[in-house]
């Protein structure tokens, strides 16, 4: 039950900061007028790069240390997320929230099913 009560607690902490992260998104880009959606992912990322380890120390989260290993296997990875990251801040600036936020979840949709096409799974 206890693993049950993380699960959910994780997925509702997902789920509040995804949509606090799109907001605050939209108002920066549009409503600030900010004029780079490449500065706001800079800043996301330097952001994410710094507070990981801090939380990995005070073991408010676990995985695994970086190896030659891990970034031979997930290479090309990091490039698709930072241009979806950069594709993504574009868009949110040119487009209402409740729609890009439709496009962003059936975009999800699709790609799962995508995937479970190609592997066959």
């Amino acid at each position: 039950m206890k693993m049950l009560n993380g699960a959910l607690a994780s997925a509702i902490f997902y789920g509040v900061s995804s949509l606090a992260i799109m907001g605050v998104n939209k108002m920066v880009l549009t409503g600030y007028a900010f004029p780079s959606a490449s500065v706001v992912a800079l800043c996301q990322m330097v952001l994410t790069i710094l507070i990981l380890p801090l939380a990995k120390q005070l073991k408010i989260i676990e995985y695994p240390d970086i190896s030659s290993n891990i970034v031979r296997k997930v290479f090309p990875l990091p490039l698709l997320f930072l241009a979806n990251l950069v594709t993504g801040l574009g868009g949110t600036k040119r487009i209402n929230l409740p729609m890009f936020t439709l496009l962003r979840r059936s975009l999800r949709a699709i790609n799962v099913a995508w995937i479970a096409f190609v592997v066959g799974s």
